[in-house]
């Protein structure tokens, strides 16, 4: 089950998008095809190209896989919510893939707030 690109990916045209389709076409791709397929996945999910690519090369490179199948799941049940129903969505400025690293101090507030929200027993 392939999760295809990110939702940002997917609206930003250019180059990166071109090689990003094309490597996720490919079937029998190599160990660098795969990693630049995963590198392009990860970086565009980012506001900032440049910090984007930076992280996601930390990512990979510390060994951290995308799990497809888990990003098709989540993207599915994303797109299943009832827009009436009560959910919230926060969102953390100039943060991407990884926003517990490009904006711990928001990270920590956004879930404070929905821990604070909680309505418990």
């Amino acid at each position: 089950m392939e999760a295809g690109p990110p939702a940002r990916a997917r609206s930003t045209p250019g180059p990166a998008l071109e090689r990003f389709r094309a490597l996720e076409a490919k079937a029998d791709r190599s160990t660098a095809e795969q990693r630049k397929l995963d590198l392009l996945q990860l970086a565009t999910d980012h506001p900032d190209p440049v910090r984007g690519r930076e992280r996601a090369t930390v990512f990979l490179d510390r060994g951290f896989a995308i799990d497809r199948v888990c990003s098709a799941l989540l993207d599915r049940e994303l797109e299943a919510l009832d827009p009436d129903e009560q959910v919230r969505r926060s969102t953390i400025r100039g943060a991407g893939h990884f926003p517990w690293l490009d904006d711990p101090d928001g990270v920590r507030s956004a879930v404070g707030a929905w821990l604070r929200g909680l309505r418990l027993g």
